[in-house]
């Protein structure tokens, strides 16, 4: 397991450093956000990945992204299942739309009428560009005034010093 927390991070060091498109970098963890908010659904699933497929996004960032949202879900989940009692319950007018879409063929495989599932998919789709503004101003902000900083921190030099650092990482190497 600290191996492959080790892995992980030493990737999304690398992924933000390297010169990769930025911007391809943001849709992939913005796609990422859609798959860590969301409960697990295999339809869900499955169209965010055809998405992540067609589209040009880095993959490792939607990697990255969806596991930086699903460690948040657990706190964003309240906010989430209120959006999907909104739009479930307190919202009557509603319901005839709810009603054609859960007759439709497959639509109910998505599991939208669960409130938490609802809400989980409208509050990604909604905040889907803002975070990949940020994320696009993070990588901005990362290289030209982190990147210096962090590789010539104490804390960098001394773990590539370390030999249970250049051991970890052999042994990863061994194992791949």
């Amino acid at each position: 397991m600290t191996f492959l927390l080790l892995k992980i991070f030493k990737k999304l060091i690398k992924l933000i450093m390297d010169n990769k498109d930025p911007k391809q970098i943001a849709v992939g963890f913005s796609f990422g956000m859609l798959l860590g908010l969301a409960p697990s659904n295999l339809l869900y699933l499955l169209i965010v990945l055809f998405c992540v497929s067609l589209f040009k996004v880095n993959v490792s960032g939607a990697f990255f992204g969806a596991l930086v949202f699903g460690a948040l879900s657990y706190v964003i989940d309240p906010i989430s299942n209120q959006i999907g009692v909104f739009l479930l319950i307190s919202q009557e007018g509603l319901i005839p739309f709810w009603t054609l879409l859960y007759n439709t063929p497959v639509l109910p495989w998505l599991n939208f009428n669960n409130t938490l599932m609802l809400g989980s998919i409208v509050l990604g789709l909604l905040s889907f560009v803002p975070v990949y503004f940020g994320f696009l101003k993070f990588i901005a902000y990362f290289r030209t005034h982190l990147k210096e900083k962090l590789a010539n921190s104490k804390l960098i030099k001394g773990l590539k010093a370390s030999p249970v650092f250049k051991w970890a990482f052999k042994l990863q190497e061994l194992s791949e």
